[in-house]
């Protein structure tokens, strides 16, 4: 369905909204197994070879309002810590100068490989599908991303959802999540990200108690972000690399946010 509906509504979006708009958008992956590097090869050395790119550091910078822009940029973001995600690292970014942000869960990288298969099971996949033999980075693998220039940042301790959590446990899951981070990398993040994305996943208090440890925190929820988007209410566009060349082309260039509208109105009526 997906394949059918990329192209009419790709081209419904060139001519009806801008191709380019001011602002950064967050590309968000997980998993990126094997068959799909070349897909990701591709999407990464366009948008790098259009000049669009940007660091941690810089998209940083761009939310607050420090950086001007006359287009749009690009974030790059990896959520849960999959193995994969080193290797289109060492693969594909690297080679290219692009440094992302990956998201990771520091008690899941500390658990063993058969903990580890249960929590992703369980946690990752909400309990809806099995680990399917995935495993995630260790704790050098994770290092070795901080030395060579990327962002390791938190995504809560186990990938629970946060509004099943006591206080308590909230302020334990976010609080300690940055400090074992900060403990075991040796560098402070200001980046967060929710686990599951969705408007459904968050509050207002949830989003409060992140924002005392961290300054920016990214959602699941699609849109472009400007010096106007609360640094707590992040939008992120899930890119799946699976659907086609054509069906990635309007996800990263926004040609679905027409149906997030109301999620968007959402998250920043609790951010704010």
């Amino acid at each position: 369905m997906r394949r059918f509906l990329a192209k009419p509504l790709l081209v419904s979006h060139k001519v009806l909204g801008p191709w380019l708009s001011k602002g950064l958008r967050i590309l968000l992956f997980h998993d990126v197994p094997s068959e799909h590097f070349p897909a990701m090869a591709q999407l990464v050395s366009k948008l790098v070879h259009e000049g669009h790119v940007v660091d941690p550091t810089q998209a940083a910078a761009i939310l607050r309002g420090e950086i001007g822009l006359s287009g749009q940029s690009y974030l790059l973001s990896f959520d849960d810590g999959f193995a994969s995600n080193f290797h289109v690292a060492q693969e594909i970014l690297d080679p290219l100068g692009v440094k992302a942000v990956f998201f990771v869960c520091p008690h899941l990288v500390n658990m063993d490989k058969l903990q580890q298969r249960e929590a992703i099971a369980l946690n990752i996949f909400d309990g809806k599908r099995p680990c399917g033999g995935l495993t995630l980075m260790g704790w050098e693998q994770l290092e070795a991303l901080t030395m060579e220039g990327h962002l390791v940042a938190s995504h809560s301790l186990l990938h629970r959802r946060l509004t099943t959590l006591a206080q308590s446990e909230l302020e334990d899951h976010v609080g300690s999540a940055a400090d074992c981070l900060r403990r075991r990398l040796g560098v402070r993040t200001d980046w967060f990200a929710y686990t599951f994305g969705d408007v459904d996943s968050v509050t207002s208090a949830i989003l409060g108690t992140i924002g005392r440890y961290h300054t920016f925190c990214r959602s699941g929820v699609r849109g472009v972000n400007t010096t106007s988007t609360h640094p707590l209410a992040l939008r992120a566009d899930s890119i799946d690399l699976a659907g086609g060349q054509t069906w990635v082309d309007l996800c990263v260039r926004g040609g679905l946010d027409w149906k997030y509208r109301g999620a968007r109105r959402c998250l920043d009526t609790m951010a704010g």
